[in-house]
């Protein structure tokens, strides 16, 4: 687990990160992030976070991606995967 903290020393966000032997051996991931009073969590629910891995097969999983990062929303003109 890695803390990150402005100059200040508050905390803006948390991630994980694979260590072996006290080195870190994966970049980070985030999970949380603070943005003024707000703070954002990924959901522990891994189909709420990730609703790719409710389909079945890989390539499946390859074009919803492409999906959401290709076709643009024609009411908010970004991608899909942009849009809150």
């Amino acid at each position: 687990m890695v803390w990150i903290r402005d100059q200040g020393g508050v905390e803006i966000g948390t991630a994980h990160h694979y260590v072996y032997n006290g080195n870190p051996i994966s970049p980070l991931d985030p999970k949380t992030l603070t943005i003024g009073n707000i703070r954002y969590t990924v959901d522990p629910d891994i189909y709420k976070a990730n609703p790719e891995h409710r389909l079945p097969f890989l390539w499946m999983r390859k074009t919803y991606g492409w999906i959401r990062r290709n076709i643009i929303c024609p009411v908010f003109g970004g991608s899909l995967d942009t849009i809150p």
